[in-house]
C-alpha cells in the first residue's frame, strides 16, 4: 500500500496522510500551527479602528456660516470656499482680506478679515467668518459669525462688536463696563468684564479673568488666574484665586 500512496499529485493536491504527517512534523519542531486562511506570502493587514476592514479616516472640520445677504445660518464641512446660500441662493465670497490703513467701506466675506497694526476702521460694515484685530476699531458695524480674535495691540470697544466666539490672545488686556455675550470664550491674556456664555469659557495658563461670569461650561488651566463671581448651571461660587 505504501507504494500506492502519492504525496503530491501533478495538480498540486495533498492527500490526507501527507497533510497529517506535515502537521505532526511541525508540532515536533515546535512551529506554530497554520490556519486555513494563513498565507505566508501575504503580509498581515494593518489594524484599523472601527469596523473590520475599515481604514481610519479623519472627519472634515465643520464651519458655521452666516449669509451676509439674508443672515441665514448654515454649516459647511471641510475647506471654506465660495458657496451659495441655501436660502437666498446668493453667492458668498470666501476670500480673506487684510486691512493695513484707514478703512471706511463695506467689506463682506465668509472668509477672514485681518486688521493689522496701522489699520484703523472708521466706518462701513465689516462682515466675516473670523475677524482678527491687531489694529484699531473706531467706527462701523462689525460682525463675526465665527470668532473675534484680539491681539495685544488691538484698540476697540468689545461691546460694539457682535461675534459668536471671543479669543483674547496672550499679552492682551481688555475690559468692558457693558455686558458681553458670546458662545465660547478663551482667555489667554487678561479680561475684565461682565460675561455670559452659552458654550465653554476657558482660561489658559497665564491668562486672568476678572468680573462676573455666567456660563454652561467652565475650564481653568494650571497657571491661570481667576478673580470673578462665577455662576455655572445655577450654582454660584465666589473665586478669589490668582496664580
Amino acid at each position: 500500500m505504501a507504494k500506492n500512496r502519492k504525496t503530491i499529485s501533478r495538480s498540486g493536491v495533498v492527500d490526507g496522510f501527507t497533510a497529517l504527517k506535515a502537521v505532526r512534523d511541525r508540532e515536533a519542531r515546535g512551529d506554530p500551527p497554520l490556519s486555513r486562511k494563513q498565507d505566508p506570502a501575504k503580509k498581515p493587514r494593518a489594524k484599523s479602528d472601527g469596523l473590520p476592514g475599515a481604514a481610519r479616516t479623519a472627519l472634515p472640520t465643520k464651519h458655521r456660516i452666516r449669509c451676509y445677504g439674508c443672515e441665514y445660518d448654515f454649516t459647511v464641512a471641510g475647506r471654506v470656499t465660495n458657496t451659495g446660500c441655501p436660502k437666498c441662493h446668493r453667492t458668498l465670497e470666501a476670500k480673506d482680506h487684510t486691512i493695513t490703513k484707514e478703512w471706511r467701506e463695506d467689506l463682506k466675506t465668509i472668509g477672514a478679515i485681518h486688521i493689522r497694526e496701522g489699520g484703523i476702521i472708521k466706518g462701513g460694515d465689516l462682515f466675516a467668518r473670523d475677524i482678527i484685530v491687531e489694529g484699531t476699531i473706531e467706527g462701523g458695524k462689525i460682525y463675526a459669525c465665527g470668532r473675534l480674535e484680539l491681539h495685544p495691540a488691538a484698540k476697540l470697544d468689545i461691546s460694539t462688536i457682535e461675534a459668536r466666539d471671543l479669543v483674547i490672545c496672550a499679552g492682551g488686556r481688555f475690559a468692558s463696563t457693558r455686558k458681553l455675550t458670546f458662545r465660547n470664550i478663551e482667555v489667554g491674556g487678561e479680561l475684565n468684564a461682565k460675561l455670559q456664555a452659552d458654550g465653554l469659557v476657558k482660561v489658559l495658563a497665564g491668562g486672568l479673568l476678572r468680573g462676573t461670569l455666567k456660563a454652561s461650561h467652565f475650564e481653568v488651566e494650571d497657571g491661570a488666574g481667576l478673580k470673578a463671581r462665577i455662576q455655572i448651571h445655577g450654582i454660584v461660587a465666589d473665586q478669589e484665586k490668582e496664580n
